[in-house]
């Protein structure tokens, strides 16, 4: 007989939880975009990166970084088109407080590219210097193939401060001590020399 007492509590607890469990789920609502198929997804910020990454590449750089605040820096921007790059995208710069533009559009649509074209951005601000610690960025944004696009690059008026800089530099200084010492530099991955036959 005790057994079957607990026995009937066991089941009517289960019971109930699974009721309880399904009974909740009809009262969440769920928006209609919300699907578990895949096709049917919205592409996330990383899917979005990677695939702007493989249409057009950007880069950045110091054309002439001024010493001081009133002195005019200049600012270039290089895009690279791996596929042809349809009209649909816009540009704009991001600036430091303070900064000016005196030469260049602030923004504007990117030019149709095709495959291995590229076209050079450029912008003469003050208020970026060497002797502030700031960033100038380059923002694209737009729609290719229904697909949202939005990519920046980002310089830094004291890239000596970074990391990638400290990096870059001890790479290329155990490179140059690598090669005081006589060690042969291949360019390939597997060194010929350790190979066993």
């Amino acid at each position: 007989m005790p057994q079957l007492k607990l026995l009937k509590s066991l089941m009517v607890t289960v019971t109930g939880a699974f009721f309880g469990f399904y009974a909740v789920q009809l009262f969440i609502p769920v928006k209609p975009s919300q699907n578990r198929f895949l096709a049917s997804a919205t592409m996330s910020k990383l899917g979005s990166n990677q695939y702007a990454k493989s249409i057009f590449d950007l880069k950045i750089k110091n054309d002439v970084l001024a010493e001081n605040p009133a002195e005019i820096s200049t600012v270039k921007v290089s895009v690279e088109a791996f596929q042809d790059l349809t009209p649909g995208l816009t540009y704009t710069w991001v600036l430091p407080e303070g900064a000016e533009i005196l030469q260049g559009q602030a923004q504007g649509p990117i030019p149709e590219l095709k495959a291995d074209q590229s076209q050079e951005f450029m912008i003469q601000l003050k208020g970026y210097s060497h002797e502030m610690n700031s960033h100038v960025v380059f923002v694209v944004k737009g729609d290719i193939n229904n697909n949202l696009i939005d990519q920046n690059v980002i310089v830094s008026s004291r890239p000596e401060d970074s990391f990638e800089y400290v990096v870059q530099k001890r790479t290329e200084a155990s490179t140059k001590t690598a090669n005081k010492l006589g060690i042969p530099k291949s360019n390939s991955a597997i060194d010929p020399s350790k190979v066993v036959y």
